[in-house]
């Protein structure tokens, strides 16, 4: 069964108190009362105990949580690696090695080559990723963090997180064979990002409950 919590002092609110057809729910707790379609968009909780295949849960200090997406589709590396190697070693040799070789520089030869150069470092990005990459989720007290990317490089953005924040299920932009892709939405004031929406579903909607619950004073 759902459960249903404040969004004001986050407790309990039971399904007596809710009136659905009036769109109404009342928190007994600290006597608000707000709007039933709003509050189910809550995530339900979820046991942070119990995480899904791909996710561990960090925890630095007492007010700090990070959790961590690595899912390793290793299967993808039989596709890149073999393709990265014959294309972009190819051209690379081709355009580049002889060059070298006979010790002059040809500018139009190697101006010709810059697309295939870029497009060879796009595809060993893509190798590293699915080897050494991950998602990294950070909620501190004050201030909620997404990374994704290999080490230090890659995609970072920064929230602050007060009150009024709230992470829920959105529809994303990214599509898959068509299909619109859910992904994890944080509003807070008047900022919002959506992120994480090439993820598995289960680890998304984990995570999505995950990250709500901790914005819960402990």
């Amino acid at each position: 069964m759902t459960t249903y919590t404040c969004p004001s002092c986050r407790a309990v609110i039971p399904l007596d108190d809710i009136n659905v057809a009036a769109d109404l729910a009342l928190c007994r707790s600290c006597g608000e009362t707000t709007s039933f379609v709003s509050l189910a968009q809550i995530l339900p909780e979820v046991d942070l105990n119990k995480t899904p295949k791909y996710i561990r849960v960090e925890r630095s200090r007492r007010d700090v949580v990070e959790f961590i997406y690595r899912k390793r589709q290793l299967g993808l590396l039989v596709f890149f690696i073999p393709f990265t190697c014959l294309w972009g070693g190819g051209s690379m040799i081709g355009i580049y090695g002889t060059q070298i070789a006979k010790g002059q520089f040809d500018l139009n030869q190697s101006l010709f080559g810059l697309p295939f150069l870029f497009g060879t470092i796009f595809l060993l990005s893509i190798i590293s990723f699915i080897i050494f990459g991950a998602w990294r989720f950070r909620l501190e007290k004050s201030r909620f963090e997404v990374f994704v990317g290999v080490g230090r490089i890659g995609w970072r953005r920064r929230l602050p997180i007060g009150p009024d924040s709230r992470f829920s299920i959105k529809r994303s932009t990214m599509t898959v064979n068509d299909v619109r892709q859910n992904g994890i939405e944080l509003s807070t004031g008047k900022e919002k990002i959506l992120f994480a929406a090439s993820i598995d579903d289960e680890s998304k909607n984990w995570l999505a409950g995950a990250l709500e619950q901790s914005l819960e004073p402990n």
